[in-house]
């Protein structure tokens, strides 16, 4: 009964039983009680079959949610719906189509990281070599002036 809180799915559900029992009185008042209780059993099995229908739609999409959460969690990597037809495949799909496609922006992202933090240990390499210059050659205002730019690109390398 999880169903009826969903909105829409209350929504169509009352459409229908109106359209149905207005059909039912329609059909009672031009033809009879006969006619009326057919398309009474008739419009009974065609709301259980849409029903269960809207069942089986609402689980299927409840799945594909938590599919989709696992995959935010790290949990998984891939949407298992692919063995089926129709809109849920084509969204699916869609889906996986993006999580590889964040998968490869994060490795990206992972080895540019990697660069950085690489080029920063060079910068302190250089500025370390450049101390050593420094001291042996005994010029204070030259070591100054490194230690200003090496400051600044710690700080910037810090935020990120």
């Amino acid at each position: 009964m999880r169903f009826l809180r969903n909105t829409e799915f209350r929504v169509e559900l009352i459409l229908l039983t109106i359209l149905f029992v207005a059909a039912i009185i329609g059909m009672y008042m031009q033809c009879g009680t006969i006619a009326a209780v057919y398309l009474l059993i008739f419009c009974g099995v065609i709301f259980c079959l849409y029903i269960s229908y809207s069942v089986v739609k609402y689980r299927k999409m409840a799945s594909l949610a938590e599919q989709i959460d696992r995959i935010l969690h790290g949990e998984e990597l891939q949407i298992m719906e692919h063995c089926c037809e129709g809109e849920f495949a084509v969204l699916a799909t869609s889906i996986d189509k993006m999580v590889q496609r964040m998968l490869e922006q994060q490795s990206i992202l992972q080895k540019e990281k990697v660069f950085l933090a690489d080029s920063m240990a060079d910068i302190n390499s250089v500025d370390l070599h450049l101390f050593t210059i420094e001291f042996i050659a005994g010029r204070t205002s030259f070591r100054k002036e490194t230690s200003a730019v090496c400051a600044r690109s710690d700080e910037t390398y810090r935020t990120y």
